[in-house]
């Protein structure tokens, strides 16, 4: 009787489906890592803007905080482009927020890992998780001047 050599089909596709398997792990675990990393980049670039901020606030006693939400291109605002980095972080499509008023600042972007939660960085220091909706709709309204005092992350 002649010896068989080799695989049979049906073994040959197991081991191709147990590989599949094992790299659709790996791929969901690098693609966590990478956005963990994402988020990480981005609350490190909001606490830079923090430490601008001041920069800004103490060299410019008659704006104050005025400029630290400004993001054009031909701004000069230490701030704004640590803004921008974050936001470029988060994926550059996330919600996200700066308001300012001239003794007070915040400002929030959309996290990667948790959609429905954001990062929020105010003058008072404070660095800290908040809801989506909260980044969105209540750190600070332009069109109501009364809203001022609830210029800091809820």
């Amino acid at each position: 009787m002649p010896t068989k050599k080799g695989f049979t089909l049906i073994e040959l596709l197991i081991v191709v489906a147990i590989i599949g398997i094992l790299a659709a792990i790996v791929f969901a675990n690098v693609s966590n890592a990478r956005n963990q990393a994402r988020d990480s980049a981005m609350k490190s670039d909001l606490d830079s803007m923090r430490l601008n901020a001041e920069q800004i606030y103490e060299g410019d006693s008659v704006n104050g905080y005025n400029s630290v939400c400004n993001t054009g291109t031909n701004n000069t605002s230490i701030s704004g482009a640590s803004f921008n980095a974050a936001y470029a972080y988060a994926g550059g499509s996330k919600i996200s927020n700066c308001k300012v008023s001239p003794y007070k600042w915040a400002a929030c972007i959309n996290e990667n890992i948790n959609s429905d939660k954001a990062w929020c960085v105010d003058n008072t220091g404070i660095g800290k998780e908040v809801s989506l909706d909260c980044c969105q709709n209540h750190i600070y309204d332009n069109s109501n001047p009364s809203c001022t005092a609830s210029l800091s992350c809820p």
